[in-house]
């Protein structure tokens, strides 16, 4: 029986609500203040009734089955009629409580398939419904995957894809500090722009949002990897990210961020390698981080990872792009053909000496930055130059808020020189000011 015949089937009996699990099984429970998917006035597309109904996910990850598990999107044309016939008491059912066709249609699914559903999830900002399931038999992902495709009703189905982040620690005391930002002449270009108004979306390891350099930056926190929400207090990665891009000025401790005023989204999609300052991500936690980022109208997106390409990450991309979204990624120094630097529609990041077409060079080696715990580390790796481009796309969305891929990347391009990019010059050239205006004895910081 296929997915639509099923549906049909739902239809025709007496619980033709529960039809509606087979399309809106990706509403969430995990809500916080900061979660605004649901409100039209915020881009959303999820209701507020999706946002509290049908939560399944699986828990924490990186517990050792990622290379199990198969996404699906289903169309979403029959959920409009029936979402108000689901009672508004569901939520988060485990398959044991779900009504019975429902749980027969997963039991069809696992018969025929030998799957199971492990997480589901809303992407309103492209319309579809996601299900993860989990191989528990001995056909290959993506054989399974490739047969789910065909199925009628299935918009996609994909095995779900691991993606990384890389960095390295350096506790030298001699190291000098914030080399990068002296570098890129950052902050003689805080006198005309600081990031103010600019909103971010950083999706990584988590932040330590309570860090003294980043509390000011982190206006909402969403959690994609932890079921039970542990928190995010000791994510490396993303706290060095957030840092880099946005610590506090003139607060008496610390650093400065490339961008001190933008404001950050946390969105903890990765989740921390007990081996190294590196970090894990996978398809499904990136498609919901990046979901939420653009139903809530950042103006940029972080993403300091690399890893296969993934269609249905690509497809949230380019809606991203479609409402003038910018994303910088990461372009990892051994594959260039890695997501997502090698999209057209991002703007690669890398390290300096990285001669890839496209890519933009930026600081990244031996920076510093924030650590949680109100601590500061030394780290190694284009994930920090995604993070100093980030800032000073930041700084240009301040001057200019139409700015699009394309004019960012041109202006990042002209004015590279010695493979980074001077800050100040690239803003003056914005602002159409003579250079000279970068000299040190006509600089103040921006009031």
């Amino acid at each position: 029986m296929s997915l639509l015949m099923d549906i049909r089937y739902f239809l025709n009996g007496a619980a033709t609500a529960l039809v509606a699990f087979v399309l809106t099984a990706c509403a969430h429970t995990y809500q916080s203040d900061a979660d605004t998917s649901g409100d039209p006035a915020k881009g959303g597309t999820d209701t507020l009734m999706d946002i509290g109904k049908m939560d399944q996910t699986m828990g924490s990850y990186g517990s050792g089955r990622e290379d199990r598990l198969i996404l699906v999107t289903m169309e979403n044309g029959i959920h409009s009629q029936l979402l108000s016939d689901i009672p508004d008491s569901a939520s988060s059912l485990e398959e044991t409580e779900l009504p019975e066709p429902f749980r027969n249609f997963l039991a069809d699914l696992k018969q025929r398939f030998d799957i199971t559903r492990v997480a589901d999830w809303p992407l309103g900002s492209i319309g579809v419904r996601c299900l993860v399931f989990e191989n528990i038999g001995s056909r290959t992902n993506t054989d399974i995957a490739l047969a789910l495709q065909q199925e009628s009703g299935v918009d996609s189905a994909q095995v779900v894809q691991l993606f990384s982040t890389s960095a390295s620690g350096y506790n030298d005391p001699f190291v000098p500090m914030q080399h990068g930002f002296q570098t890129m002449r950052a902050e003689p270009s805080h006198r005309w722009t600081t990031g103010r108004d600019v909103l971010v979306g950083v999706i990584d390891t988590g932040i330590d949002q309570q860090h003294n350099d980043i509390q000011q930056s982190v206006t909402k926190v969403f959690d994609f990897v932890d079921k039970k929400n542990t928190g995010t207090s000791l994510d490396d990665h993303g706290t060095a990210v957030a840092g880099i891009i946005s610590a506090a000025a003139n607060n008496g401790t610390g650093m400065v961020g490339v961008a001190p005023d933008a404001k950050i989204i946390a969105l903890k999609a990765c989740w921390s390698r007990a081996q190294d300052k590196g970090a894990t991500c996978n398809s499904f936690t990136l498609a919901k981080a990046l979901n939420i980022a653009i139903l809530n109208n950042v103006d940029i997106i972080n993403l300091s990872l690399s890893g296969p390409r993934d269609r249905l990450l690509e497809r949230l991309i380019r809606k991203a792009v479609d409402k003038n979204i910018i994303i910088v990624g990461a372009r990892d120094p051994i594959d260039k053909n890695l997501f997502p630097a090698v999209l057209n529609e991002v703007i690669a990041a890398g390290l300096p000496g990285d001669t890839t077409l496209s890519t933009i060079t930026a600081p990244g080696s031996q920076v510093i930055s924030t650590a949680p715990g109100n601590q500061y580390d030394f780290y190694t790796g284009s994930s920090f130059s995604t993070a100093h481009l980030t800032g000073l796309v930041a700084l240009l969305r301040q001057l200019e808020p139409t700015l699009n891929t394309e004019q960012i990347r041109q202006l990042l391009s002209e004015f590279t020189v010695a493979e980074s990019i001077d800050a100040c010059r690239l803003v003056t050239g914005l602002m159409k000011l003579d250079s000279t205006e970068c000299s040190a004895d006509t600089l103040q910081p921006e009031a």
